[in-house]
């Protein structure tokens, strides 16, 4: 509420609604920055710093309550993290608050974005934006090879559906291992207009959260009795999925334990349940 009541008080005072967009921005970036080397000695929480930036991690969405327990560790450590999408849609001087969040939040890290627009403008110190389509596997490619690889990946880009799971699929290996991938705005797995659909729907089948769903039966693949079964190319690269509203969060890790029972079991597992059995496989 304090940061809202300031920053009323900060645009009534340069006469906000007059200015041009690039001369917004060109304010919004100085006293922005400024604001990041000061955050970066408070223990300021990330909700706190969503709302003096504006983002919309908090308030629209609720993602801070995950993202303050999952990147807690990491505040202080110098990491690489890429974020997909500044924000502020085709304004090229609209957006960027994800970008002074994170620099706040991670004053050790080097911070990447990529947006379809270009927001290159954005640029500065250790953040390096992008430009490029989340859809063109060689621009992500581009990325990592100047990076090398990431502690954390978000995707905040399309939230086309077919987007966000060809980005984990070109992204995921060049995920650090104990790594986390992040994919907000899941929403978009039951709306038409995004590639998804309706429980049921052709179009869920082949949704984003239908995808992770399918991944996260798959973490137990060591306990499937199908001896012909191949683990995917991530089946033993992922150790946790987590779901939140709107939200996926992926950790990377070895994922090789073997099954809890003998292969001398599998016959006896594979029977329809008995209640009169007494037979035990432990």
């Amino acid at each position: 509420m304090k940061f809202r009541k300031l920053k009323k008080w900060i645009k009534k005072i340069l006469k906000w609604e007059s200015l041009s967009s690039r001369k917004r921005w060109s304010i919004k970036f100085q006293l922005f920055d400024i604001s990041t080397y000061i955050f970066n000695f408070l223990p300021l929480s990330l909700t706190s710093l969503c709302s003096f930036y504006g983002s919309d991690k908090w308030g629209n969405h609720f993602y801070t309550l995950v993202y303050d327990n999952i990147f807690r560790s990491l505040r202080r450590k110098k990491i690489n993290l890429l974020e997909i999408g500044v924000g502020g849609y085709a304004d090229p001087y609209s957006g960027g608050e994800s970008i002074f969040l994170w620099k706040a939040y991670f004053p050790f890290a080097r911070l990447f974005f990529i947006d379809i627009v270009d927001k290159t403008h954005f640029s500065q110190n250790r953040v390096r934006v992008v430009q490029g389509s989340q859809d063109d596997a060689n621009v992500l490619l581009n990325v990592v090879r100047e990076a090398g690889e990431f502690d954390i990946i978000i995707d905040d880009g399309s939230h086309i559906n077919h987007h966000q799971i060809a980005s984990f699929e070109t992204l995921f290996p060049s995920l650090k291992e104990g790594g986390i991938y992040v994919i907000e705005d899941t929403q978009t797995s039951y709306w038409p207009s995004f590639g998804g659909g309706g429980n049921k729907t052709r179009e869920y089948e082949n949704s984003c959260m239908r995808y992770f769903l399918r991944l996260a039966d798959e973490l137990n693949y060591g306990e499937y009795l199908d001896e012909e079964y191949s683990p995917g190319k991530f089946n033993k690269k992922i150790i946790e999925i987590s779901f939140h509203h709107n939200l996926i969060v992926v950790i990377k890790g070895n994922n090789d334990q073997v099954s809890v029972v003998g292969s001398k079991n599998i016959s006896k597992l594979k029977r329809p349940i008995s209640f009169h059995s007494d037979e035990k496989y432990h």
